[in-house]
């Protein structure tokens, strides 16, 4: 047969007629005393009905005596300890805390609101529901679910950062300012008050401090004697400054400053030490002072020479020169803003006006043919518009007041900026317009047709003579390849004699393609005879 299970560790302490036994050194949890179980001091017996904590059990009415510090022992023999009994203990305690507490829901996923749900949650009053992310938790009112407030602990987040996704009780910082978040944002900057409220705000700037002790400065004097030139210069100076190695000083004259001398330096507290690279006049001195100066810049050019101690001026004035990026045609053209001096103007539209500060020049080639506009503001050589052509040069010059000159054009074609037509020359008035060669005979002064014509009717040389046809002794029609404009032009005519007998040469009336002439002797008679050709020519308007 199987002993009784006991537990006796420990003393207990109880009072005469008490009903609470304390223990010492004792271990009261459920395994080794529950309801139920028999409490033995010395012969007396008496069942325990509660437990109120480890140390502490309720009996009825104690008959043994006062005990203090009594050996003890307790008989396990509570119904509680048989299968089942104490299951249904503990549900029975989870029931009674339901019916004074109520049950605690979990918001399923994917919801955002329990009223929101279909078909509802029901729940009796006071009892609440948890949105397990957010923490928010909203309590059973009269049927409807109530919002109760947000339980979740604040997770600190560091600095603002537009690709962190936040949520409710998220902290961040952001101009030093605190803020926790109020609604889930992705990208919302703080301050806004849709997502954030303030948590924490700057301070107000502190107070000044008080002024710190005056630091070593620079400065100081010598009255070493030195030569001004390169090389280790050792002066005395007094301690106590703020110069470091390899700071550059420079020592002047006190008497005149142009006498000085320059380089990197060391100091040893009452000597400075330069190494002279630069120096300016000439002999020795003793009244010296001391300053730190910048390093000298890479170049080796003055301002006061105006660039002529370049090494090679025309390499100079080539690295100045530029070929910017192009320029696309437009009413108004930027030519201040190019990135050279020399830029390509692209397209095909009119050009009204162009941007250039007075003094500034550039030099531009078009791409192909567009108009420059003649005006107040774009002052053209011709005094008139120009149709560009693709290679063509123009050069331009800023003026005051927005004006822009051209001060050159060249055409690729080589022709003048302006040229001759053929009314030009026939109106002969034009004082800067260029002649070529396809127009020069339109003009008042030029010979529109000419030859030297055989007794046979042969051409022996001409101009705008298509064809001469003899029509009889003495007898021959000049044509022309050109026409006249009319039949009101002036012909010359002068006979080549090879025997003379006074032959003479008349003039028919002349037509505006062809014109006649005959050959006769003195007394108007058609002939042949010792003529050997005619000398012909016609001026007039064609």
């Amino acid at each position: 047969m199987t002993a009784l299970a006991s537990y006796s560790t420990g003393t207990v302490t109880i009072a005469d007629n008490g009903t609470t036994v304390t223990g010492a050194g004792v271990i009261w949890s459920d395994i080794n005393a529950l309801p139920g179980d028999v409490l033995q001091v010395g012969d007396v017996l008496t069942v325990i009905t509660d437990k109120t904590d480890t140390s502490h059990l309720i009996i009825p009415p104690w008959g043994g005596g006062a005990q203090a510090g009594a050996a003890y022992t307790i008989w396990k023999v509570s119904p509680l300890r048989f299968a089942g009994a104490q299951a249904m203990q503990f549900v029975n305690d989870l029931v009674a805390k339901l019916n004074s507490s109520g049950l605690l829901w979990y918001l399923p996923e994917g919801y955002t609101d329990p009223n929101d749900i279909v078909p509802a949650m029901t729940a009796d009053d006071g009892q609440g529901i948890l949105k397990i992310d957010t923490g928010s938790l909203w309590v059973m009112q009269g049927g409807t679910w109530i919002p109760a407030g947000t339980y979740k602990g604040f997770q600190y987040k560091g600095a603002y950062n537009p690709a962190t996704s936040y949520v409710i009780n998220d902290v961040l910082t952001s101009a030093g300012n605190a803020y926790i978040v109020k609604a889930p944002t992705t990208g919302h900057a703080p301050p806004n008050a849709t997502y954030y409220d303030v948590f924490a705000s700057k301070g107000d700037t502190g107070a000044t401090g008080p002024t710190g002790a005056t630091g070593a400065g620079y400065g100081g004097a010598s009255s070493t004697s030195l030569a001004i030139g390169a090389g280790t210069k050792a002066f005395s100076i007094l301690a106590g400054y703020a110069y470091q190695n390899g700071a550059r000083v420079r020592a002047s004259s006190a008497a005149n400053t142009s006498n000085w001398m320059e380089g990197l330096a060391t100091y040893s507290g009452t000597v400075m030490t330069i190494t002279v690279d630069k120096f300016n006049g000439a002999g020795t001195f003793a009244d010296w002072n001391f300053n730190v100066v910048g390093q000298p810049g890479a170049g080796d050019l003055s301002s006061a020479n105006n660039l002529s101690d370049v090494a090679s001026p025309k390499t100079a004035k080539d690295n100045l020169s530029v070929h910017g990026a192009d320029v696309a045609s437009a009413a108004t053209i930027n030519l201040e803003a190019a990135t050279g001096d020399l830029v390509d103007v692209t397209g095909t539209t009119t050009i009204n006006f162009i941007t250039l500060s007075e003094g500034h020049e550039r030099t531009v080639r078009f791409a192909g043919a567009l108009t420059l506009t003649h005006g107040a503001s774009l002052l053209l050589p011709s005094q008139a518009n120009i149709t560009t052509a693709a290679g063509d040069f123009a050069v331009f010059r800023g003026y005051a007041s927005g004006v822009v000159r051209c001060v050159g054009y060249s055409r690729f074609n080589g022709t003048g900026l302006v040229t001759a037509a053929k009314a030009d020359q026939i109106a002969a008035t034009s004082t800067v317009a260029s002649v070529v060669p396809a127009v020069q005979q339109y003009h008042p002064s030029a010979a529109k047709a000419w030859a030297f014509i055989s007794n046979s009717g042969a051409i022996a040389t001409s101009y705008n003579v298509s064809s001469v046809t003899k029509t009889g002794t003495g007898q021959f029609t000049v044509n022309f390849t050109v026409p006249f404009a009319t039949a009101n032009y002036v012909v010359s005519a002068d006979l080549y004699i090879s025997a003379s007998s006074g032959q003479v040469c008349s003039i028919a009336l002349p037509a505006a393609g062809s014109c006649s002439y005959y050959t006769t002797t003195n007394t108007g008679t058609v002939t042949d005879t010792g003529i050997g050709g005619v000398f012909f020519m016609a001026c007039g308007t064609q």
